[in-house]
């Protein structure tokens, strides 16, 4: 109960009233942490047997950590932001609506989000299979596998997932790909072919098993922080720490059908049938992506101002505007001419000798006035 209330309120306060610089990277971090979490749990768990004893050092942990965070908040404060929503009017089908007034249903409707929580839920119902039951497959898959090999193997995969992270922060979103449902259909596509690998559980070296899984969990594992950023994007409605919190209750939900579900289906079916349901898996997610990014395309198109090409026409100042994305990155320069401001101090000393030496020779030595 404390870690899914803690998520969409720690995730509100860095998607909303974090100044947009560090954002993308508060969002990478919580990621992170939640996928490094596990790692830690399984290093815990080899040190302490006892699951009572686990459980004691987590409560006395959280309690810690809350009172470093009550301590710290007045140096993150300064870096904090008022929280509010956006109550800019848009035109739409000429008829003037506030987007604050929106439903939340239409919103979360509209823009793909129900489809992205499906996928999300679908996602983490693969990626933490491989990455909590890596050594049980291995083990009833492979004959040599020992339960010392299997849960190295298994730690292995999960650290996998932390690399994901790392590497689609780094090199996909946003640098590569700005866009956050095109960048999860990208990765779910990728997935398909290391998840597909694992059919030949038994049959192909236990190498190439556990290199499949590795990548598996870095595709996966990746396309979750993607799906935090997309999050992210209802800050401006006011809605970003329900969307996280809806995304969080998905992603309970779907770690009740793996605990329950697949280790069923696992019992009665083998593991072979358990692959062939998470290629499915990865294929509704891939439709429903598609879906959701025309959906999206459509919701971005539908709540801007459809005069706006008009108006850009229309701008006679000289210096460009800047517009800003909500990661405070510049996306378009708008103006008659591209200018921009610059500071005495920031320019070239060749350029002001230049200019000197052309208009002025003794611009330095003169109180503004040049008597002969």
């Amino acid at each position: 109960v404390i870690q899914f209330a803690l998520w969409p309120a720690v995730f509100k306060i860095i998607s909303s009233q974090l100044e947009a610089e560090y954002r993308v990277k508060g969002i990478y971090f919580i990621t992170f942490s939640s996928t490094f979490g596990l790692v830690l749990a399984y290093v815990v768990a080899a040190f302490m047997s006892n699951w009572l004893y686990n459980f004691l050092l987590s409560a006395v942990s959280l309690l810690l950590f809350a009172l470093i965070i009550h301590i710290a908040c007045r140096r993150v404060e300064k870096h904090l932001i008022p929280d509010e929503v956006s109550d800019k009017k848009v035109v739409q089908k000429k008829e003037e609506r506030n987007v604050s007034d929106i439903s939340t249903w239409k919103i979360f409707w509209k823009s793909g989000f129900v489809l992205m929580i499906v996928i999300a839920g679908l996602r983490m119902i693969i990626s933490n299979s491989i990455q909590t039951l890596s050594a049980t497959i291995l083990m009833e898959s492979y004959e040599h596998i020992s339960p010392s090999i299997g849960n190295v193997l298994n730690t292995l995969i999960i650290i996998s997932g932390i690399i994901g992270v790392m590497l689609v922060n780094r090199f996909v979103y946003p640098r590569l790909i700005r866009n956050e449902v095109l960048a999860t259909l990208m990765l779910i596509v990728l997935a398909v072919i290391p998840v597909g690998a694992m059919l030949f559980l038994g049959k192909m070296s236990v190498a190439i098993m556990v290199i499949s899984m590795c990548v598996s969990a870095i595709i996966l594992t990746g396309a979750g922080l993607i799906m935090s950023h997309f999050s992210a994007l209802f800050v401006k409605f006011g809605k970003n720490g329900l969307a996280s919190g809806i995304y969080n209750s998905s992603a309970a939900i779907a770690i009740m059908i793996q605990n329950y579900g697949i280790l069923s289906l696992a019992e009665h079916r083998g593991w072979n049938t358990v692959v062939w349901s998470w290629i499915v898996m990865l294929i509704i997610s891939v439709i429903l992506a598609v879906i959701a990014f025309g959906a999206f395309f459509m919701y971005i198109k539908s709540v801007a101002d459809p005069t706006f090409a008009e108006k850009e026409k229309n701008i006679k100042t000289a210096e460009s505007t800047i517009l800003y994305n909500e990661n405070g990155e510049v996306f378009k320069k708008l103006g008659t001419e591209q200018r921009t401001n610059v500071k005495y101090e920031d320019l070239p000393e060749v350029l002001v000798d230049a200019i000197i030496a052309t208009e002025d020779s003794r611009f330095f030595q003169h109180n503004g006035f040049d008597l002969p």
